[in-house]
């Protein structure tokens, strides 16, 4: 088994756009991936070996990952130093789909990797035991689907946010906030501060996301194309305003990405769907 993507249970699929594995060898000449923000918040058990994720900020933190964790949004790339004996099992809630699990607001999980028995009500100490042990994949996500049922908490959709990122998602992130805002009804802080809450994102960071990722789909299809023609195919008219706001979040430029397609961590462009929503 490679990369594999399965069934999600009718009564989760509102909250849960994907579940996937992996299970690719890694060389140690090709371990190095960048993962992209990708706009959702992740649930990663780690079956194999303990991977690494680090910051390319300046003094970028190093961070082990061997036990499960909540993934929060990410609002920068992250490097992951993957061992050649990866095996990872995710599972990827809806933008808001996480906060039909727990009380943790989502923005306070912002850029941060939390254990899973931090997060979640109904604690399950034995959970990743129960999953190692878990004959084959197929039961080894039935385990886990039955931890996040057992903490399925019953509250309303909010349709002020679903909406909101609607109207992001089908632009891929191409619209004005002062135009969402307008279309909201609401204020420009309540909408910022709702958003933040169900999202763990502003608007603003949320459609910026969505644009990059459009950038990274159209280019994962087609990697011959052009910067200037993949720039201006996702709506990035202005160049150089492109090539700034891909560093902010990279640390380096497009045209780097471009030489060396192997450090894409496509995983999560894989089974991406940005426009599902709880």
């Amino acid at each position: 088994m490679s990369y594999q993507e399965f069934p999600i249970p009718a009564v989760l699929k509102p909250y849960v756009s994907g579940i996937w594995a992996d299970r690719t060898s890694y060389s140690r000449g090709n371990c190095h991936k960048y993962w992209f923000p990708n706009g959702t918040i992740e649930l990663i058990f780690n079956l194999g070996t303990t991977y690494h994720r680090k910051s390319l900020e300046t003094g970028g933190k190093h961070d082990s990952v061997a036990t499960p964790v909540v993934i929060g949004q990410m609002k920068k790339v992250i490097v992951l130093e993957l061992s050649p004996n990866n095996y990872v099992v995710g599972i990827r809630f809806t933008p808001t789909g996480f906060s039909a699990f727990s009380r943790i607001p989502a923005h306070e999980l912002s850029e941060m990797q939390v254990p899973v028995n931090q997060v979640f009500a109904n604690k399950d100490y034995l959970i990743e035991d129960r999953v190692r042990e878990a004959v084959c994949i197929h039961e080894k996500i039935a385990v886990i689907t039955d931890f996040l049922c057992k903490n399925l908490r019953d509250i309303p959709a909010s349709n002020l946010i679903n909406k909101a990122i609607q109207e992001i998602t089908v632009r891929n992130g191409d619209i004005k906030i002062s135009t969402l805002v307008e279309k909201s009804g609401v204020s420009d802080k309540t909408l910022e501060s709702k958003f933040k809450l169900s999202v763990g994102l502003t608007p603003k960071e949320y459609a910026k996301i969505c644009r990059l990722n459009s950038f990274l789909l159209k280019f994962k299809e087609n990697n011959l194309l052009s910067l200037t023609r993949l720039s201006c195919e996702t709506n990035y008219y202005d160049q150089s305003h492109f090539i700034k706001e891909f560093k902010n979040v990279a640390h380096f430029t497009p045209k780097n990405l471009l030489k060396d397609t192997s450090k894409l961590f496509d995983i999560n462009l894989l089974s991406m769907n940005l426009s599902k929503i709880s």
